[in-house]
C-alpha cells in the first residue's frame, strides 16, 4: 500500500511539474564553460583530499 501511496504521489508532483514547464533540461542565463585553471583547481583539491584521507588513515 506504502509503494502504491508513494507513486501516486511521485506522479501527481511529475504533473504538477510538467504543467509549470518543467521539460527536465535545467535553463542558465549563461553558458557554464570551465577554463583550464578550473580544472586544476580541481584536481588539486581532490588530490590534497586524498591524501588527507591516506594520511588519516595510516596515522590512526
Amino acid at each position: 500500500m506504502l509503494l502504491i501511496k508513494s507513486y501516486d504521489r511521485a506522479h501527481r508532483a511529475y504533473q504538477a511539474m510538467v504543467a509549470k514547464g518543467y521539460t527536465g533540461n535545467p535553463k542558465t542565463l549563461t553558458r557554464f564553460n570551465l577554463q583550464a585553471e578550473e580544472y586544476l583547481l580541481s584536481l588539486a583539491l581532490i588530490l590534497v583530499a586524498i591524501l588527507l584521507y591516506i594520511d588519516q588513515r595510516v596515522f590512526l
